[in-house]
């Protein structure tokens, strides 16, 4: 289970994580959301310097993300089987991620800055359609 999801990440501090959405492992889920999370702040936030350890000041939502990607590695059963969509923060879908096979491993790029719009942390991991 240690090795099922392996992130390399580019650009600063971020979290990547997997969770099931049905009641199978990790690695037979037919569904999986990976979420990539990188630094978070309200807009207008002040900080003591650009380390951003001390805050000054808070600011308000909208909330800001900063840039940051990784290359997700996701070890399933069948990784061919697979899809990868970039989701809203809602759910909905907003596209296809590119994504490959290697070593037994659906590989993908996460990338905050995708979409020039929107920031995109929420990826959905699905068996293709008649699959």
């Amino acid at each position: 289970v240690a090795d099922t999801l392996r992130a390399k990440c580019e650009g600063g501090i971020a979290t990547v994580f997997a969770t099931a959405m049905d009641a199978k492992p990790l690695a037979a889920s037919e569904r999986v959301l990976v979420t990539h999370l990188t630094r978070l702040y309200n807009t207008g936030d002040r900080f003591a310097d650009r380390t951003g350890s001390m805050l000054l000041a808070y600011g308000k939502p909208p909330y800001l993300l900063a840039r940051g990607s990784a290359t997700v590695a996701l070890k399933l059963d069948h990784p061919e089987k697979y899809v990868v969509h970039a989701l809203e923060s809602n759910g909905e879908r907003r596209g296809i991620v590119p994504s490959t096979v290697l070593s037994g491993a659906l590989v993908f790029k996460a990338d905050v800055s995708r979409d020039p719009a929107n920031a995109t942390y929420l990826y959905e991991i699905g068996v293709k359609d008649g699959e």
